[in-house]
């Protein structure tokens, strides 16, 4: 039986004067852009680069540094622990395709 819903998988809110901003994964990206724009949200999609670490202090700094040795440009950053053991960190860089052969 198909799903009626989206799944979110990561979010990150912001606010800035009387705007805010939400950042959305989502297991449908369609339909998710498709319910928000019924609601009458502005919607933009990015592409990010989303990856799975173990829970660990420094685990982000040293995808980071990956990162900055490949003269990557990390635009911007996010991330949560699941609370089991992993992180789900999200990465908008100046070159996704090369950040994720960088983080294989």
């Amino acid at each position: 039986m198909a799903s009626c819903c989206t799944r979110l998988r990561a979010i990150c809110v912001s606010s800035e004067g009387n705007e805010g901003r939400f950042l959305l994964i989502t297991s449908d990206p369609a339909k998710a852009e498709s319910a928000l724009k019924t609601l009458r949200y502005k919607v933009k999609r990015n592409k990010v680069v989303a990856v799975q670490v173990r829970d660990r202090i420094g685990a982000g700094a040293e995808l980071g540094a990956l990162l900055g040795n490949a003269v990557i440009d990390i635009k911007y950053s996010y991330g949560s622990s699941s609370g089991e053991g992993t992180s789900l960190l999200v990465f908008n860089t100046s070159n996704n395709k090369k950040a994720i052969d960088t983080l294989k």
